[in-house]
């Protein structure tokens, strides 16, 4: 049988607190456009409220329609009535611009539409 001097044990503990877990958290949004809508599809209902709120402040006579997942969380949004009518490419430019902003990183992106990435990193444990 091993046995550890109290420094040995003392070092062990030591080092036991100072160990962090690390998760990573991924979301993922897709902004695209079109003739008469935007539609927004993300996996971060936090997000999703953002942007309302955003297209809400700029553009009030907008509609905005929204879709719940069976949790009851919005996970895609629907805007229309935006006026003038040539500008839904614009407007789903300067969304992307504002996750870009954000720290949201870009992996596709087409001529009408965006597809973009975040990863958080989480760290649980003593520090």
């Amino acid at each position: 049988m091993k046995t550890q001097s109290k420094s040995q044990q003392g070092d062990q503990r030591s080092e036991q607190n100072y160990r962090q877990e690390v998760f990573k958290r991924f979301k993922y949004i897709h902004i695209w456009s079109s003739i008469d809508e935007i539609r927004v599809q993300c996996t971060d209902p936090q997000t999703i409220q953002v942007l309302i709120r955003a297209i809400q402040r700029t553009y009030p006579d907008s509609q905005i329609e929204t879709r719940e997942d069976f949790t009851h969380q919005v996970y895609i949004v629907k805007i229309t009535d935006l006026e003038p009518e040539d500008q839904h490419q614009k407007i789903a430019w300067w969304l992307f611009k504002m996750m870009c902003e954000r720290g949201w990183e870009p992996m596709e992106t087409g001529e009408h539409w965006y597809k973009m990435k975040i990863i958080e990193v989480i760290r649980k444990g003593p520090k």
